[in-house]
């Protein structure tokens, strides 16, 4: 069980960086909180605090997003404490708000810079949930349809 949560996770991490890229050049919202940080700002991700536990790392890359490698320096590292906590992080059973309440997971960084992403994230699960589960995450309201979301992720933006 295990595993199918760790690939899960691993899987929703690239869809959720793919949102996040496409949301940067789309969102007002999104948009003007790139512009807080830096070029180059490495952001990574971990689902679990094993060796073999899903990595996400991205950087700020004019205005967006882009991957950065797993080797690279963090600017700002978030490590959720296992992978049951990211199962349920990631499939909308806990917000993200819920899961920092709860100590679901550690944050290396600045603390003040971690809310710009973590409104990022919020925004991003506001057009990748259903409505029903984004209303029980209490997560901002989508600026547009979220099917365009699902189309401009198809293609290259």
């Amino acid at each position: 069980m295990k595993k199918f949560k760790s690939v899960t996770c691993w899987i929703v991490m690239r869809v959720l960086f793919r949102a996040l890229q496409v949301l940067a050049k789309t969102d007002s919202r999104l948009k003007a909180g790139i512009k807080t940080y830096p070029n180059r700002y490495v952001f990574r991700l971990r689902a679990g605090l094993g060796e073999n536990a899903p990595v996400l790392s991205f950087k700020v890359k004019n205005d967006g997003f882009a991957l950065a490698k797993n080797s690279a320096k963090a600017d700002m590292d978030i490590t959720i404490k296992s992978i049951e906590d990211a199962f349920a992080l990631f499939t909308g059973q806990v917000g993200i708000a819920r899961a920092y309440a709860e100590h679901r997971f550690f944050l290396k960084g600045n603390p003040y810079e971690s809310m710009g992403l973590v409104r990022a994230l919020e925004i991003a699960e506001s057009y990748l949930f259903p409505p029903f589960i984004a209303d029980k995450l209490d997560v901002p309201n989508c600026e547009y349809n979220p099917l365009k979301l699902f189309a401009l992720m198809c293609v290259k933006v």
